[in-house]
């Protein structure tokens, strides 16, 4: 389920709504100077209710879906205790800039229904969903692709797959820009927010990542306000559970985002339940138990031995719809499913933390991203090279190409997955947070060295524990250059005692060699879907090469862009 505001603006349209869906509730408003008429539904889950909004005054129609973790702290700045009255008063003291006051999982709207001007906007880190497509009569914004692709088919306009977007998928895992596998259809990143007025439709931002300064300033300053900041987000989201009444749930590794999560709730007095999951007895098990009984705390291990989830094709690929290939987050969905989620609130992560505080960075100067460094595959890359390199000169530094092409494109995608349980959170995500981390010089974040000596100066009791990443305690950023060379040698010690898989959370190739099933089954899907790609030559000789030739994930990689095109039923 996708969940979240469809908007259907267009001329001559029905000016009665479809409500028959479940959970679904709606508004119309029909222009008083031309034949324009302007839709609104809601399709919404029942988590944390009292931050959603949905209405209509005289004036205009509004909303807002998701949660808004500095909601209180709002209500006490401008003493304002009806969450719909605030909403009013920022959007006309902000007007369009609404979104950059608020923090949280969120997307929104408002129409002023005598100008028919609309705002629809998705929070800093697009970790809410939000697709929108427009013709020259009109547009569609909603949270799903396949209701575009429905819309478009009712309308005489067969989806048409956009080809760069397909070769993105096929190397990189996930989209190019802000594209989607639809020909003229897109997805908001963080930050942007679409204007419409009438029927027209433009792409604008309330935050510009691409415009962040570098700032030099003392290395004791920039710990220091990572970490008051840090505390302050921290604060937010644990206090949201507590004001719903729910017990609080964090996700724990080997890695030091999660850990800087749990130990600082931990000290700040929250009592906190872990989740760990990873192939048995790997190091990620291994340290968040060790963790955990460090801390007192509870904690949930879910195995994910032998890749079982892999089997979950299309329950994946109605959540991603092609947007990233679909045992990506494919684990998150399967563990949080073995768990009683009852009781418990936001589910409290590390998102994002490493990568914005040093992973993505190559050298200790700023310069232009590595194109291939992320890469999942490496054999198609050469026909998408241009448009990335293209893309590329977009951006002011790697950090920012990375923020938008990794981070928005890709390991969000963990909280689009998460939605219809509970929504993820990280204090890696709060909008100030990200801006100090943006700030730095990258001298500072290189080999991460900034975030261990944060991690050194104010919680050394976290460094008793080995980094997953390097096989170390985290006490220099030094490790992480020779890591690679200790890492060889543990590596070839398991391989040699049989047990090379356990080198690896997620050992897929292991599990495919091991697994007839999965052979059979991931054969069988290529063998089947295949031929939806047949109207073009080129990509279907490219496919058949990529999944014959390729490994576990290559595979899976051509199993995504096929299970889309039927799944969003695109022309090829």
């Amino acid at each position: 389920m996708h969940f979240g505001f469809k908007v259907i603006v267009k001329q001559n349209i029905s000016k009665s709504l479809d409500t028959s869906a479940h959970n679904l509730a709606g508004f119309v408003y029909t222009s008083k100077t031309s034949a324009t008429c302007f839709q609104f539904y809601y399709y919404r889950n029942k988590n944390f209710e009292k931050d959603k909004l949905f209405f209509e005054t005289d004036e205009l129609i509004a909303g807002i879906d998701g949660v808004i973790l500095n909601l209180d702290l709002l209500k006490k700045t401008y003493v304002i205790d009806q969450w719909q009255d605030l909403f009013l008063f920022l959007y006309k003291k902000y007007q369009e800039n609404i979104a950059q006051h608020l923090c949280g999982v969120y997307c929104g709207f408002l129409f002023e229904k005598q100008t028919e001007k609309l705002i629809y906007f998705t929070n800093h880190c697009a970790t809410k969903k939000v697709y929108y497509h427009q013709s020259d009569k009109g547009f569609i914004i909603t949270s799903s692709l396949k209701q575009i692709s429905k819309y478009l088919i009712s309308k005489g306009q067969h989806p048409e797959l956009d080809k760069t977007a397909a070769y993105s998928l096929l190397t990189y895992g996930g989209m190019y820009k802000n594209r989607s596998l639809m020909r003229g259809v897109y997805r908001l990143h963080g930050g942007e927010m679409l204007r419409g007025q009438g029927t027209q439709l433009r792409l604008s931002k309330f935050y510009d990542y691409n415009a962040t300064t570098i700032r030099e300033r003392p290395e004791k300053a920039i710990i220091d306000d990572l970490e008051a900041t840090f505390r302050l987000a921290l604060k937010l989201e644990y206090q949201k559970d507590i004001a719903y009444g729910h017990r609080h749930l964090a996700t724990l590794s080997g890695g030091l985002d999660s850990r800087m999560n749990v130990f600082l709730a931990a000290k700040e007095g929250y009592e906190v339940s872990n989740l760990c999951f990873s192939q048995s007895n790997y190091a990620d098990e291994r340290i968040a138990r060790a963790i955990a009984k460090k801390l007192k705390q509870e904690i949930y291990f879910v195995p994910l031995d032998g890749g079982k989830y892999v089997f979950d094709y299309e329950e994946n690929m109605n959540i991603y719809e092609g947007q990233i290939f679909y045992p990506s987050s494919a684990h998150f969905n399967f563990s949080i499913k073995k768990i009683d989620l009852s009781g418990f609130g936001l589910i409290h992560s590390g998102l994002l933390g490493d990568g914005i505080l040093g992973t993505h960075i190559s050298r200790p100067i700023s310069g232009s991203p590595d194109l291939r460094a992320k890469l999942i595959s490496k054999k198609l890359f050469p026909k998408i090279e241009k448009p990335m390199e293209q893309l590329g000169k977009e951006y002011c530094s790697e950090d920012i190409f990375n923020l938008h092409q990794r981070f928005f494109n890709f390991i969000a995608s963990g909280a689009w997955a998460m939605e219809r349980f509970k929504y993820l959170v990280s204090p890696f995500l709060y909008p100030d947070f990200l801006e100090i981390c943006l700030q730095i010089p990258a001298h500072y974040k290189y080999r991460q060295s900034i975030y261990i000596k944060w991690i050194n100066r104010y919680h050394p009791e976290m460094t008793q524990f080995v980094w997953e990443t390097t096989g170390m305690r985290p006490r220099y950023s030094w490790q992480q250059q020779i890591s690679p060379y200790t890492k060889k040698a543990i590596a070839l010690w398991y391989r040699i005692r049989g047990k090379g898989h356990q080198l690896n959370m997620t050992p897929y190739q292991y599990w495919y060699e091991n697994d007839p099933d999965m052979q059979r089954f991931m054969q069988t899907v290529f063998d089947q879907e295949i031929a939806k790609v047949e109207g073009d030559p080129e990509l279907w000789k490219d496919a058949n090469f990529l999944f014959k030739s390729g490994n576990a994930i290559e595979k899976t990689l051509v199993m995504t862009l096929l299970g889309a095109v039927e799944l969003l039923n695109i022309r090829v």
